[in-house]
């Protein structure tokens, strides 16, 4: 793993320039699908690390893409032994944390609340990032972030609802995990020359790519460490009540008696924007929408639920960032263990990247991807 720390004297965030980092006897190298990656370096305080390494600068390493910002050093020693300091910090996108949302130009009316128009959410994740960082839409040009863009890669199939978006006061970063959260979407940064293929860095949403049908990881031939299963139909519902402000619908299956088990779903931001109840089109528009949403908290249950997997550390059939990235479908195999021979599939979530005295590791953590659970009320 070669790492390197980008420099450029002229802006912090033009990431155009690099030294290598040499000396580090541990790193470790952790990429995620949405909480912010993390690494951890690790050198003699003697060998310079500290100035090497300074709080607030870039790296990255020679095969990946992913930018991450030192944030802390750590010195820790024994008598006649090493000063050893560790290095650590998180992904890029995690800097959002340092915006907060709402209106960007003042003064601002007695409204605070940030409105986005209706559009597909990710678009509205990418256009909620760039009035926060970007100077053409900032009343304070220092609080642009320059050399950076937004973009989505998200699938053209994929579906979700349209609905206008109110947020409160509060960490751009948290709005963008909560929003993130609710689509089952992910966030990386790619440096500059990456495949974002521009001098800027990318904060890119994204969906990972569907590898189900190729990538399959097999638990009787070894390839598995660990995994668990849950075996439950505990709170399995098969007919929805979802409630609007104004607006409600019922969404039964074909159950009925005692075999129907209902499920609420809270959707009061669908339509809370009306004053009165909605008519006409826009009462078929909230009616689509809340069919939507009940449909997504029915399909996200499931009765077997293959909640987390672990590759093994010397597993090499499949190649990281050329078989497969974080964010993508993959399959398990070795249904045996549930009673069946069908694979299921799962997202990677995570990989992990480990060079020390041992030689380097190199795995990925893949979880169950449900959609998210709706407010259910017996």
């Amino acid at each position: 793993m070669d790492v390197f720390r980008f420099t450029n004297p002229e802006a912090a965030t033009k990431m155009s320039g690099g030294v290598f980092i040499n000396g580090l006897t541990s790193k470790t190298w952790i990429e995620r699908y949405r909480p912010a990656g993390e690494f951890t370096f690790v050198a003699p305080l003697r060998t310079g690390i500290r100035q090497n390494l300074p709080i607030g600068s870039f790296v990255s390493h020679v095969d990946s893409e992913e930018i991450m910002i030192v944030e802390d050093h750590a010195i820790s020693g024994k008598q006649n032994e090493d000063i050893m300091l560790s290095v650590t910090g998180h992904s890029f996108e995690s800097y959002l944390d340092q915006r907060v949302v709402g209106p960007q130009f003042f003064p601002v009316t007695e409204f605070k609340d940030y409105i986005q128009p209706e559009q597909l959410p990710w678009h509205q994740l990418v256009n909620l990032i760039r009035a926060h960082i970007d100077k053409d839409y900032l009343a304070d040009p220092n609080d642009e972030l320059p050399w950076v863009n937004v973009s989505q890669t998200v699938p053209q199939d994929e579906v979700a609802e349209i609905i206008p978006r109110t947020l409160a006061r509060g960490s751009l970063y948290e709005h963008v995990l909560k929003i993130l959260g609710d689509y089952n979407l992910g966030i990386r940064s790619i440096r500059p020359p990456g495949s974002n293929n521009s001098l800027s860095t990318l904060i890119n949403i994204h969906k990972g790519v569907d590898r189900s049908k190729e990538l399959v990881f097999r638990y009787d031939t070894g390839e598995i460490d660990s995994i668990d299963y849950l075996f439950s139909n505990q709170k399995v519902k098969n007919s929805a009540v979802v409630s609007g402000k104004w607006v409600e619908i019922r969404i039964n299956g074909s159950e009925t008696k005692y075999d129907r088990r209902v499920m609420h779903v809270s959707a009061t931001d669908i339509d809370q924007d009306h004053e009165v109840p909605p008519t006409g089109q826009a009462l078929e528009l909230i009616e689509i929408a809340l069919w939507y949403r009940g449909m997504k908290a029915l399909q996200a249950q499931k009765e077997i639920n293959l909640k987390r997997a672990e590759i093994a550390k010397g597993q090499q059939k499949f190649k990281y960032r050329k078989d497969y990235d974080v964010g993508d479908l993959v399959s398990i195999g070795g249904g045996y263990l549930t009673g069946d021979n069908e694979p299921t599939t799962m997202r990677i979530t995570e990989h992990v990247e480990v060079e020390d005295e041992n030689g380097q590791t190199s795995y990925p953590t893949l979880d169950f991807d449900p959609l998210p659970e709706p407010t259910q009320e017996s």
